[in-house]
This record gives structure tokens, C-alpha cells and sequence, in this order.
């Protein structure tokens, strides 16, 4: 079997994880539709219904401390129209998850 990169590992756990928590935290405590919810995270609004409804293998057990605290500021950003600032978020979530090297991290 071969050994996924830190990259893949970002792709294929964090992002499944982010996305349904983001879509978890936008739905009940701001009322964001799903649209507005896909819309914010780039994906489809089928994939938020499967996301709240957890048909989707999003690990929520990523053991990860804090977590939420970079999701809540991703969407306090996407919310008042920073890009930035929600990127940042997002690659602070991702090195505090994988603590590897990014060439694509926003500083």
C-alpha cells in the first residue's frame, strides 16, 4: 500500500472534516442556507445536504484540540468578505492538524 503525502492527507481527512463541520456550524448557529453554505466553501449544495446529513465519511474523531476555533474563523471572514483571512484559517487548521512544510500556505 503506498504512503499517502501530507498533502493527500490534507485533501483526502482534513477537508472532508472542515467542510462538514463548517457546514454543521453555518446551518445552526447563523441559518445559512445550503446554497449560501456551498457557495462560501466552493463545493456543490448537494454535497452540504450530504454533509448535514452525515452521509459522508467526514471523520469526525480527527482528535484534533481547538479545532473549531479555526472553522469558526473561517467563517467569521468568508462572512465579512475577507478571502484572505479565511484562506489564513484554513491553512492554520491544516498546519495545526499535519505540521508540515506548505509552499501553498497563506501567510
Amino acid at each position: 500500500m503506498r504512503h499517502r503525502t501530507d498533502y493527500e492527507d490534507a485533501i483526502y481527512t482534513l477537508m472532508p472534516y472542515f467542510r462538514a463541520r463548517a457546514s454543521a456550524i453555518m446551518s445552526s448557529k447563523y441559518g445559512i442556507t445550503q446554497s449560501g453554505i456551498a457557495s462560501m466553501l466552493g463545493i456543490t449544495q448537494a454535497a452540504v445536504s450530504k454533509y448535514l446529513s452525515g452521509r459522508t465519511d467526514a471523520r469526525e474523531g480527527l482528535n484534533m484540540k481547538d479545532a473549531d476555533k479555526y472553522v469558526y474563523r473561517f467563517i467569521d471572514s468568508k462572512m465579512s468578505g475577507d478571502d484572505k483571512a479565511a484562506q489564513k484559517s484554513l491553512c492554520a487548521l491544516c498546519q495545526a492538524y499535519k505540521k508540515f512544510s506548505c509552499n501553498l500556505m497563506v501567510r
